[in-house]
């Protein structure tokens, strides 16, 4: 109750101020080098399915060379932690990430569907959650060799 005491007196203030003026004048475009890394892709922009995958499919081979790297860093990491050392580890780390990549293939087509059926937008829906996945797991790496390292 107290949360909807403050915003309906917000909202009167909107009503009494009125709309703010938007200047009709267009913002000044940056440098390239200052434009997000999605403006500078040759065909990236929202809106259609094209140009949706023009940014997506960029940004998640990034983040899976991320991925790559923090595997490689954590195997050696297991190799080495005293915890760890002369175990298993590497070897189902290894495993671990084959697995995640069937699971991530087959569950991203299987909400790709649900999401956009088989319109012009399923890869885009599939690219969508792999991106996500995959940021999910780098995450859960990463974590990991915080724990080790700690």
């Amino acid at each position: 109750m107290r949360a909807a005491a403050l915003v309906v007196p917000f909202f009167l203030l909107i009503g009494i101020a009125g709309p703010t003026p938007v200047s009709a004048q267009s913002a000044p475009q940056a440098p390239l080098e200052q434009t997000p890394k999605a403006a500078q892709r040759t065909g990236c922009q929202t809106g259609t399915p094209a140009g949706e995958l023009a940014c997506l499919e960029p940004d998640l081979r990034e983040v899976e060379q991320s991925l790559e790297r923090q595997l490689q860093r954590l195997d050696r990491l297991l190799r080495k932690a005293e915890r760890s050392k002369g175990t298993r580890a590497p070897a189902r780390l290894a495993a671990s990430q084959a697995a995640f990549y069937d699971y991530r293939s087959q569950f991203c087509k299987l909400e790709g569907v649900a999401l956009a059926g088989v319109s012009e937008w399923l890869d885009v829906r599939i690219k969508e959650c792999e991106m996500r996945l995959t940021k999910d797991r780098l995450e859960s790496l990463r974590d990991i060799e915080a724990y080790l390292e700690s």
